[in-house]
């Protein structure tokens, strides 16, 4: 049988519970393979590219960035992997103008994904908004924020089930999407 080192490079649920149940369903060794889920999120691109990666983001981000060829699977999902969650009264990205958003570092796939949608919104991520850059997959923190107003808006992961918490919160939530055209409910 071989093995093969599956590294997720991103923080969450999306990256890592395919893989999981791929293993627990035995799909990965009715192939005859060995998955090894490993944490690539520190690994460099080259280390990487020697085994298999979950997490389409980076690895378009480091072929635009720094031209190292992937050979990529595309698997994408029907629901938004990210969203903007908002304190009452901002109902759409240009009311984030001024205000404080917590988000992704820009350098990584999810932080430079949003700014392409803030554009498309109107907004220079770098002049029109006040950033609150935080680890990915902190969401928890970016809840407590948004309670206790210290931000005024968070772009998290579908893994908070933005949706709800918006819900129970009073909280305004839209897909965080480049290609979405949708306003918020």
């Amino acid at each position: 049988m071989h093995t093969i080192d599956l590294a997720y490079v991103g923080r969450g649920l999306h990256e890592e519970l395919v893989a999981h149940i791929a293993d627990q369903q035995d799909y990965y060794a009715d192939e005859g393979v060995h998955v090894a889920l490993r944490d690539g999120c520190t690994w460099d691109e080259e280390r990487l590219r020697r085994g298999a990666t979950i997490g389409l983001g980076r690895a378009l981000l480091s072929r635009l960035t720094s031209g190292i060829p992937w050979a990529a699977l595309h698997v994408n999902t029907h629901r938004p992997l990210f969203w903007f969650l908002a304190r009452p009264g901002l109902t759409s990205l240009a009311d984030l103008a001024g205000r404080r958003l917590a988000v992704h570092a820009p350098h990584t796939a999810p932080g430079c994904f949003t700014r392409i949608v803030l554009r498309r919104a109107g907004l220079d991520p770098d002049r029109d908004i006040r950033t609150v850059v935080r680890s990915p997959g902190d969401y928890g923190m970016d809840l407590r924020r948004l309670h206790d107003g210290r931000i005024d808006a968070a772009l998290v992961g579908s893994t908070m089930a933005p949706e709800a918490m918006a819900g129970e919160h009073g909280w305004r939530c839209w897909p965080g999407s480049a290609t979405t055209s949708r306003s918020p409910p």
